[in-house]
């Protein structure tokens, strides 16, 4: 009896154990699982309130003239953004009471203009709802679109773990829930305080502490309603949120005590026969393990592969390079590479194909890296590396032999890919802040015709400083109108020598009694959109000139005004400009529109629509910076052009040296000139490229040899002879 009691309490004891140690390293990976998949969603999450507000922000510009605009006009527009978005339902609202909507919102899209009609964009994520103020052409906000996204599945999806959903939510700064994942099974719903839910001081003060900080990423356990949860907290970029995720831990001891019943049984009783016959248990323990083993290489592969590589997934990367900080006596760099134009490689071989490719660059930065170095892919064509090194002429190295390898090792198609290098000072840096920086640096590479990289340095921290300065001044100095036109005149070659013949319009800003070079505004306006009002604005103050000179008796000139791409989405586009020249009641012939030839290999099909609506408005077409992209001399035939722009970089010092560069222009000239396109050269600064040009039968040239940029009193005292 005694030695049947002491078989029983030892199969139960080494069961208990083996259960117990188990069930830890469960939790305890489960805790990493929720962290990696709440930085993936917080990730996904940014991007898609970017993406929505950056397009509200494009549309908002054809609602620039709203206040003289019918309700049927403005719905006839709304009907159009939904079209050509991923909006279902689109409203323009003013504080005048005016609603216009584009269909059934199911929602009063006044609840949430509120926001916008004050000036500022407006989230509402629990609504999937967005909205952005519409500024008038003077900048004083006349209304705002609201618009709403579908229910998407992905956005508010719950997280499947151990046979059971957890809960995804969206915090504000005080621990309100905003917005919640379909399932609330928790209890904890949109509208409650997390913390205030909480009864545990301990987790009550922790949570309070994240929310303070703008860049958290971490995983703990929580007691709420004395069951514990696995607790996920990451930093969201927009309006200051946290994105949290939250599984309760019974349900992964519920999953794993499911499938290790059986287990659990054979143990207890094969443990009871080892005490008998211990030989057969120790053969079957052996087993046991080995499975166990299977199981848990299984869950690691899932865990610590990447899908489509092969290579380290970026949960991975993440652990490893916790444990590689700890080593504070190891000099690393972290590096971020990214495949230029992507989108590209998977249109010409398909997505498989682009998934080789993928896979051929990460075995390329395997065999390239040191033994003790790490990378993996952070989705899409994104790959982040932590490389160890003495000096920096070593990382140079590293970074030359991999772009080597891949531009020869890969013969599919040409890869371009540009890195960014970031040299890791502070060990107690987050793995996000380390790889800001190294995108930082690859962000700063200009040219992509060939693979560069570029290291990380403090003033790529101070441009991004400066860059939040000037959109925070932007709106006010346009409506200060401390944008200033600029003329730099255009001269006739060959029988027109020395006759002015035009002129293109520049902007110059003057703010606080200095001049901020365009070399810095303009990019930043390019990006955040606000370069459409800015070429508005410089549109009409060239009309303005145009009918100064008319009133005078002055023949006007044709003058060029430069137009960003960004308009191309918009219908209104055109009929802005010509609507600018019949209240000024100056003709569209005196007006060249200017476009960069980089526009032409975005999307040759809506670029040859926009031009044919700018011609048929009467005014001259420019294409900018000709040479210097992709676009085929072949395509000119097909695109309603009056002049090529040549750029300049085809030129030097002593340009009739340089007899390729002079093929290459006689060849564009000549083209240029048998589809009666005329030509013009920028960036002249010797007589001598200015004789080159001629000879070579270029009709105008325009640069500091002639005359550099000029206020509009100094060109009028050049060619009109006015004072």
């Amino acid at each position: 009896m005694a030695f049947t009691v002491l078989v029983l309490i030892v199969s139960a004891v080494a069961t208990f154990t083996y259960n117990a140690i188990a069930k830890f390293n469960i939790i305890s990976n489960e805790i990493i699982s929720v962290k990696a998949f709440s930085n993936n969603v917080a990730l996904y999450t940014d991007m898609r309130f970017k993406e929505a507000i950056a397009s509200l922000n494009g549309y908002s510009v054809a609602f620039s003239d709203a206040d003289n605009m019918t309700d049927e006009e403005i719905t006839e527009k709304l009907i159009y953004c939904a079209d050509n978005s991923f909006f279902c339902h689109i409203a323009f609202v003013d504080d005048d009471g005016r609603t216009c909507t584009n269909g059934e919102m199911g929602i009063n899209p006044r609840v949430y203009a509120g926001t916008s009609l004050a000036g500022s964009m407006n989230v509402a994520p629990g609504a999937n709802i967005y909205s952005v103020p519409v500024h008038s052409s003077s900048g004083s906000v006349i209304g705002t679109l609201v618009g709403k996204l579908e229910d998407n599945a992905a956005a508010n999806a719950s997280f499947k773990a151990y046979g059971v959903s957890g809960v995804t939510y969206i915090l504000n700064t005080d621990g309100t829930i905003i917005n919640c994942s379909n399932n609330t099974a928790s209890g904890i719903a949109a509208g409650d305080n997390l913390i205030t839910v909480l009864s545990d001081e301990n987790d009550i003060n922790l949570i309070r502490t994240h929310l303070s900080q703008n860049d958290v990423s971490d995983s703990f356990k929580v007691t709420y309603k004395d069951e514990e949860y696995i607790l996920a907290m990451t930093s969201l970029d927009t309006q200051a949120w946290t994105l949290v995720s939250l599984v309760p831990c019974s349900a992964v001891i519920d999953f794993y005590s499911n499938i290790t019943a059986p287990l659990n049984y054979m143990i207890f009783g094969l443990t009871a026969v080892f005490v008998i016959l211990a030989g057969y248990l120790f053969y079957f323990t052996h087993r046991v393990r080995k499975t166990a083993e299977g199981i848990i290489d299984e869950n690691n592969k899932i865990n610590y592969v990447d899908d489509i590589t092969g290579y380290s997934s970026w949960k991975s990367f993440m652990e490893n390079y916790d444990k590689a900080m700890l080593d504070t006596g190891t000099k690393r760099a972290f590096l971020a590479l990214d495949i230029d134009k992507f989108k590209t490689v998977n249109d010409t071989l398909g997505y498989e194909g682009g998934n080789e490719i993928l896979r051929k660059i990460s075995e390329i930065i395997e065999r390239d890296i040191g033994d003790n170095d790490f990378f993996a892919r952070n989705g899409g064509d994104h790959f982040f590396m932590v490389v160890e090194y003495k000096n920096e002429k070593e990382v140079t190295e590293i970074v030359n032999h991999i772009i080597s390898d891949i531009e020869y090792q890969i013969t599919e198609i040409k890869i371009t890919v540009s890195i960014g290098i970031y040299p890791i000072t502070d060990a107690n840096m987050k793995i996000r802040a380390a790889a800001d920086r190294a995108n930082l640096a690859r962000n700063s590479i200009k040219s992509l015709s060939e693979s560069r990289f570029a290291f990380f340095n403090q003033s790529m921290m101070e441009n991004i400083r400066e860059e939040k300065n000037i959109e925070n001044i932007m709106e006010d100095a346009l409506e200060k109108r401390e944008f200033v036109v600029y003329l730099q005149p255009k001269y006739g070659l060959g029988d027109e020598t020395g006759e002015v013949i035009g002129a293109e319009a520049l902007v110059r800003w003057y703010h606080n009694g200095e001049i901020i070079s365009p070399g810095k505004f303009i990019p930043i306006f390019e990006k955040n959109g606000f370069v459409t009002k800015l070429d508005f604005y410089m549109f009409e103050e060239v009309c303005k000139l145009q009918k100064s000179w008319k009133n005078q008796g002055l023949r006007p000139k044709i003058i060029s005004v430069n137009m960003s791409r960004l308009h191309f989405p918009n219908p209104d586009f055109v009929s802005t400009l010509k609507n600018y020249c019949d209240a000024y009641d100056i003709d569209t012939k005196y007006f060249e529109i200017e476009i960069t030839e980089s526009a032409a290999y975005e999307n040759i099909n809506i670029l040859m629509n926009v031009f044919s609506e700018i011609k048929s408005a009467g005014f001259h077409v420019s294409i900018d910076d000709f040479g210097t992209g992709y676009s085929s001399l072949n395509m000119l035939k097909d695109l309603p052009v009056d002049v090529l722009k040549i750029d300049r970089s085809f030129l030097t010092e002593n340009a009739d040296e340089e007899e390729s560069a002079s093929k290459i222009i006689a060849c564009v000239v000549s083209l240029a000139s048998s589809l009666d396109i005329s030509t013009i050269c920028e960036g002249i600064e010797t007589k001598e490229q200015a004789s080159l040009l001629s000879k070579l039968g270029c009709n105008m040239a325009q640069g500091f040899y002639f005359a550099r940029p000029m206020p509009v009193k100094d060109f009028e005292k050049l060619v009109y002879n006015l004072n």
